[in-house]
């Protein structure tokens, strides 16, 4: 069970609205959907190289209580303090009101 005080982080999901370009091309922007207070875990942290630089990729688990008919399962972006996290994954506990989405960020060095 999830206590409320353990919902400290404050989180706004981020939802895609595609547009097309005086060229023709599509270009994507962010829309700010809804800010949540969350609890916020790290998952795992993993390093690799990609094109001879170093990358840093972690994983969190971000819980917070579910807003009723918003579809977690669109493409979805998270902010959080001054990282952006694409979410990879939504679990949803209708029982408890509560979604907790899967999210990851890479950086470079």
């Amino acid at each position: 069970m999830l206590n409320p005080g353990q919902l400290r982080e404050r989180v706004t999901i981020e939802t895609p609205t595609e547009t097309v370009d005086a060229y023709g091309q599509a270009v994507r922007t962010w829309t700010d959907a809804m800010s949540r207070w969350a609890y916020v875990a790290p998952l795992r942290l993993a390093q690799r190289v990609r094109a001879d630089t170093p990358i840093t990729q972690q994983l969190f688990e971000i819980t917070m209580r579910m807003e009723p008919g918003f579809d977690y399962e669109q493409p979805l972006r998270v902010r959080w303090r001054t990282r952006t996290l694409e979410v990879v994954g939504a679990r949803i506990d209708h029982e408890r009101g509560l979604v907790t989405l899967e999210v990851r960020g890479e950086y470079g060095r």
